[in-house]
């Protein structure tokens, strides 16, 4: 398996009224439904998006011990000439928030250097940057944060809202009251009450 870039949308589960606002969302900023992933390769659309909310509906949270086949249902989409767009919801029971992952292989984001440094392909990246800056658009998204494979896990929005900083490798998007100064990041103020938040220092990786 290869590694991969993620783009961590997290939504308040009270202002998720139905998945398929999500999904369509998803349609309207330019990525084209593929198919399912891994275990419904032959399910539609519809199939994918009813499941998914039956599980929402329950707060489903896939226990340790328990067959993957009985967790969310993953899809694959187009998008420009990346390799790979998988979409996929990670849920833990009892928290008021709930994380969508899109994730890319990060070798269609990188490119090695005579110098072993690994320079981010910034051409790319600007494509998702735009794509998570139209999906806050859309509203509803309470956070939006990246990281590589082998960044640390999304900071929760507790601890936003108490001050501490997302992920930011390289970019992240809160609401524009929750930015704080002493993050050190390159800001900018973008529509739906936003902060587009940017570390020049992550968009590039180096090799040990």
């Amino acid at each position: 398996m290869p590694a991969y870039f993620s783009v961590d949308f997290q939504y308040k589960k009270d202002d998720i009224r139905n998945l398929s606002e999500i999904y369509n969302a998803l349609l309207d900023c330019g990525l084209k439904f593929k198919s399912g992933y891994y275990n419904s390769e032959n399910d539609t659309w519809d199939d994918i998006i009813a499941w998914n909310q039956s599980k929402f509906d329950e707060d489903f949270e896939l226990g340790d011990a328990e067959h993957y086949s009985h967790d969310y249902k993953q899809m694959l989409f187009d998008f420009h000439d990346f390799s790979e767009v998988r979409f996929f919801i990670l849920n833990v029971r009892g928290e008021d928030v709930i994380s969508f992952f899109l994730i890319i292989p990060e070798a269609d984001l990188l490119q090695d250097t005579k110098l072993y440094d690994i320079i981010s392909k910034k051409d790319k990246m600007k494509l998702i940057e735009q794509l998570a800056i139209d999906i806050w658009s859309h509203g509803n998204v309470c956070c939006i944060q990246t990281g590589w494979e082998g960044s640390e896990c999304s900071t929760s929005m507790k601890e936003i809202i108490e001050g501490r900083e997302p992920l930011i490798e390289p970019f992240a998007i809160v609401p524009r009251s929750l930015y704080r100064e002493k993050w050190g990041c390159v800001k900018r103020d973008i529509e739906g009450n936003g902060a587009y938040i940017h570390n020049k220092e992550h968009w590039c990786y180096l090799q040990d």
